[in-house]
């Protein structure tokens, strides 16, 4: 009988044991942007290639994400009210877009980011802008898929704050 007992016990602690380490469904990214601890969406992009670098082996391509505030015009302005998000990446090659992962760098070479800032509180109405700032380090990883493109950043700053956020969604190739 304690025998008896004593496997029943085993049994149940083994049971609980494997069904309480199943993996935690993960939490899905959302299309934002955080700065200072506030999280701003980002809903639209687009792609604006320029061609080969000096370098004649990478090509320069500027991705600007955005909320669904903004529009852009014929003349790739914005229009409207909201927050954007600009990275300017070189990719390797001097064709069409290659995804990848970038890191900050003084010069362009091949997957490099160079240059990017964010802005908040845009009103091309009154012609305002709330808090913006350039980028001086970071890193962005640029998948694509068909027609989806995940792009993925965690910028830094001169005053020591951060710009991490996360895209995935269509770009409008300008």
């Amino acid at each position: 009988m304690k025998k008896l007992l004593t496997f029943k016990v085993v049994l149940i602690v083994l049971a609980f044991l494997v069904f309480s380490c199943k993996d935690k469904d993960p939490v899905a990214k959302k299309n934002a942007f955080t700065y200072d601890g506030v999280t701003y969406d980002l809903s639209n992009g687009w792609l604006l290639g320029y061609g080969a670098n000096a370098d004649s082996v990478s090509s320069d391509y500027d991705i600007t994400l955005y909320s669904s505030g903004l529009s852009i015009d014929s003349l790739g302005d914005f229009t409207g009210t909201g927050h954007m998000v600009y990275l300017d990446l070189n990719v390797s090659g001097t064709g069409s877009f290659v995804p990848g992962t970038f890191t900050w760098s003084d010069t362009r070479s091949a997957n490099t980011i160079v240059y990017g800032d964010f802005t908040l509180d845009i009103d091309t109405g009154a012609v305002t802008s709330g808090t913006s700032g350039s980028f001086n380090g970071g890193t962005v990883t640029v998948e694509v898929s068909g027609s989806t493109y995940t792009v993925d950043f965690k910028m830094t700053m001169a005053n020591g704050k951060t710009v991490e956020g996360y895209y995935s969604g269509p770009l409008t190739l300008l």
